[in-house]
């Protein structure tokens, strides 16, 4: 998968989340989207590797900030690899943009890694999951 790939997937499932979203609430849903990313968790754990503990660091850095599109497919986009899954969910919505909340691994993995499985069982969030 390469970054192009990853984007246009991870914009699909911001497109997915809204669409599930708006269906159970009544807000409206600006299409200027901000993110906020945060680790699952705070701990450096012996599993992770040297990419992933400085990745770890840096979600851990932004994890109360907003960043844009853009700054989303770079931060998670490392070294040609991207986090095994990212829980997704409306955090905000007002009429200037819509905060999405992505709560995601700290381990990474390659493209050829992964697999795209959307999980809608809990409302309001989609989770795209590689194994």
């Amino acid at each position: 998968m390469t970054k192009d790939d990853f984007k246009s997937n991870l914009n699909d499932a911001v497109d997915s989340v809204i669409k599930l979203t708006s269906q159970l609430c009544h807000n409206s849903f600006s299409s200027n989207y901000r993110y906020v990313v945060r680790p699952n968790s705070e701990g450096v754990d012996p599993h992770l590797d040297l990419d992933e503990i400085f990745f770890h660091s840096q979600l851990l850095a932004l994890s109360d900030k907003c960043i844009s599109n853009q700054e989303v497919v770079d931060l998670l986009w490392t070294n040609g690899r991207a986090p095994l899954w990212i829980n997704m969910s409306v955090l905000e919505s007002r009429r200037a943009w819509t905060t999405i909340e992505l709560l995601t691994s700290r381990r990474l993995r390659a493209g050829d890694d992964m697999n795209k499985v959307v999980d809608i069982s809990h409302p309001g969030s989609v989770t795209a999951r590689a194994y």
